[in-house]
């Protein structure tokens, strides 16, 4: 039971190890993104001021970056907010998949000859089906039946 136990621990200790190497590595490429970050925020607010003098908008200062973290913690520091100015605008609402179409007055059902089942009008009260409600469905398999 001892040599499993040890065994165990050396692997614990060498996974341990693996993610530190891991969390060192993580923390040196956030470094040079933030580096980038910077300098590409830099090179578009000077593009900014440049094309646009006269503009009376001005975009908001970028955030200020965090300071950098040493590699001895065991913590990695958040990810930087998304900066708002770059971000495009979300798309516009979808339109409703069954557009209201007018009935024509020369259509009129006949309640007697019509070969529906159900007593449920077709268009009064019902809700209008929405690009979100599409997507909420589960669509299950149907039963097979077998001869």
């Amino acid at each position: 039971n001892r040599v499993k136990t040890d065994e165990n621990l050396t692997s614990l200790t060498k996974e341990v190890e693996k993610l530190q190497t891991a969390n060192e590595q993580l923390l040196q490429n956030n470094e040079v993104l933030r580096k980038e970050l910077k300098s590409l925020s830099e090179t578009l607010t000077g593009l900014q001021l440049s094309s646009k003098p006269t503009s009376t908008f001005t975009p908001p200062p970028p955030p200020p970056l965090p300071p950098s973290v040493p590699p001895t913690s065991t913590i990695p520091p958040p990810p930087p907010p998304p900066m708002p100015g770059i971000l495009a605008p979300p798309p516009p609402p979808m339109p409703s998949l069954f557009p209201n179409t007018p009935k024509t007055p020369s259509f009129t059902p006949n309640t007697s000859n019509s070969t529906r089942k159900c007593s449920t009008p077709l268009t009064e009260g019902r809700p209008c089906i929405t690009v979100d409600d599409l997507l909420k469905v589960t669509l299950k398999k149907a039963p097979q039946n077998s001869k």
